[in-house]
C-alpha cells in the first residue's frame, strides 16, 4: 500500500491492517492518526472528472476546525442511518 501523508503537514498517516485495504481503495481503510477520503472534483473546476485521494492527520483537522479551514457538518455521520443486514 501506498503511503499517505496529511494534506497539511505530511505526517504520515498510519493505517490499522493494511493487508486488507485494497490498494485501489485506500478511503475503505481504517487510520489511528488521521482521516483518508475520497474527493471529487466539482464541475467547472480545471480537475473536473477526476477523483482524488486526501489525508489529513487528526491534528491539522483540530486545527482546520479551529481556523475555519475545514466544517464540521455532523458529529454522527450514523445518525439517522437504519443498519440493514
Amino acid at each position: 500500500m501506498q503511503k499517505l501523508k496529511c494534506i497539511c503537514c505530511d505526517t504520515e498517516i498510519i493505517p490499522i491492517h493494511a493487508e486488507i485495504i485494497p490498494e485501489d481503495q485506500p478511503y475503505s481503510g481504517m487510520y489511528k492518526n488521521g482521516t483518508v477520503d475520497c474527493l471529487y472534483a466539482n464541475y467547472a473546476s480545471e480537475h473536473d472528472l477526476k477523483k482524488f485521494v486526501v489525508s489529513i492527520c487528526d491534528e491539522c483537522i483540530t486545527k482546520k476546525l479551529e481556523t475555519g479551514h475545514l466544517i464540521e457538518i455532523c458529529d454522527d455521520w450514523t445518525e439517522g442511518i437504519t443498519w440493514t443486514s
